[in-house]
């Protein structure tokens, strides 16, 4: 059964978002489709989006040149995303095309401490202890 190198999960008011893999034009759509559906679903509600991209490779070219037309996401209540990176990865682009013209802040880290660090400003320590847990089962392969 195909298993998509995306994982979208709630937690309380975060959508927790597990990137991995190289990706195609296609797994692009599948996952900006589902991350609509997912936004839509909060129905007003404010949230907060983390995503764990570790171990994540997106083609620059591949992507960006395919991509005629703005992607325009609901966030309008949305209150900020916050990004697990490893250093070196190529996704600037993803945060200009984003993020130049939304009002969320966006904060980028390299270290699973910093985001927790982060997320623990804005969250009660349960809250922070469950992202903990959903970063130690997104433990990187990097045999894959």
């Amino acid at each position: 059964m195909y298993q998509p190198p995306y994982k979208i999960e709630n937690l309380d008011n975060w959508i927790c978002i597990t990137l991995r893999g190289v990706w195609d034009m296609a797994t692009n759509i599948q996952y900006l489709s589902a991350l609509a559906n997912e936004l839509n679903a909060k129905k007003g509600k404010s949230f907060n989006i983390a995503v764990d991209m570790r171990g994540w490779v997106v083609p620059f070219s591949e992507i960006t040149e395919r991509i005629k037309a703005p992607i325009h996401l609901d966030r309008r209540n949305q209150r900020c995303e916050v990004w697990l990176e490893e250093q070196g990865m190529k996704v600037d682009h993803i945060a200009d095309k984003f993020f130049n013209e939304q009002h969320v802040k966006l904060t980028r880290t390299y270290s699973s401490s910093d985001f927790l660090a982060h997320i623990k400003v804005l969250e009660n320590e349960p809250l922070v202890s469950h992202m903990s847990q959903w970063l130690q089962q997104n433990q990187v392969d990097k045999q894959n």
